[in-house]
């Protein structure tokens, strides 16, 4: 059973409903902690992997030693950067009407959409060859 600190206990939150801290049982007497970082949006920021700690219904330290998934967000608040935690990087280019993700490898794919902002086209590339899906 997930428990979800600020319904136990209102440190769990941040006061605007966002959750830092989510806390599920485990085997000899640990729980399993994963911890939210957010920014003055309310968007998260930074994500940390889950982590054994012990039982508490108050928040746990976080971890230092237990790396973070980080997010960057352009100025519409969008994702357009995420770091993984081994410092890898997932990027979104937002160009009008298309959307082009890049994945860790660099690998592109491109979403072409409508005029009401629905995805029309999906276009692949493998080795900057394309390959389109409609």
């Amino acid at each position: 059973m997930l428990n979800l600190i600020n319904s136990q206990n209102p440190a769990g939150n941040d006061g605007l409903a966002n959750f830092i801290q989510l806390k599920s049982p485990s085997d000899g007497g640990l729980q399993i902690a994963k911890n939210f970082i957010y920014d003055t949006s309310g968007r998260v920021l930074a994500e940390q992997n889950p982590y054994f700690t012990s039982v508490s219904t108050s928040l746990s330290n976080i971890s230092s030693s237990v790396p973070f998934v980080n997010y960057t967000y352009d100025t519409l608040g969008r994702v357009v950067r995420v770091t993984n935690q081994d410092g890898t990087n997932k990027t979104i280019v937002f160009d009008r009407n298309t959307i082009t993700a890049y994945d860790e490898l660099s690998h592109r794919k491109s979403y072409i959409l409508d005029g009401h902002d629905r995805i029309t086209n999906v276009l692949e590339y493998n080795n900057d060859l394309l390959e389109a899906e409609i």
